[in-house]
């Protein structure tokens, strides 16, 4: 935080909270400047969950439509729906909970390490996609310093695990 910065938190004499949210509406903002995704605060790891949540969804639904899949048009219907559960549960802890954070540098998240293929709509393509979201859920979320959001986390997880394998 920069000294200007600092004396007006002093000046106004605000709450903890409030400096907390100021710093983090700060820090997202810089974050979202950026071009890629350094995963190393937890404002860039939720926007990170939500983003693959929502393009999952997406998948799935472009999946849905593909020609070669209509076997599984049910499955991928539920795993939209859910998908979309998932991203709305992590918006909402991200919001509800960003007064409790403290702003620790979470390190051995690489975006790159998470990245998935939506061009392939393969069987196997579309189980090597959940295999990524779980890697990146199993990782992410003990690394979380908000505990209802390693919570949240942690049920992704386990729905993202529980999925049937196609």
């Amino acid at each position: 935080m920069n000294y200007e910065l600092s004396l007006k938190f002093q000046k106004f004499k605000l709450p903890r909270s409030v400096k907390l949210r100021i710093v983090y509406v700060i820090i997202m903002n810089l974050t979202n400047s950026m071009n890629g995704f350094s995963l190393n605060q937890f404002g860039s790891v939720m926007k990170f969950a939500i983003d693959l949540e929502s393009d999952l969804a997406e998948y799935y639904q472009n999946s849905k439509l593909s020609g070669n899949q209509q076997v599984y048009k049910e499955e991928f219907a539920i795993r939209v729906t859910a998908s979309l559960k998932r991203k709305k549960n992590i918006e909402r802890s991200r919001r509800e909970n960003v007064t409790e954070i403290t702003l620790e540098p979470i390190e051995g998240l690489n975006s790159d390490d998470y990245k998935l293929n939506f061009s392939d709509f393969s069987v196997d393509g579309i189980n090597k996609n959940e295999e990524i979201a779980i890697k990146f859920f199993s990782e992410a979320g003990p690394k979380i310093n908000v505990l209802e959001t390693r919570r949240v986390f942690k049920r992704c997880l386990k729905e993202h695990s529980n999925l049937n394998t196609l």
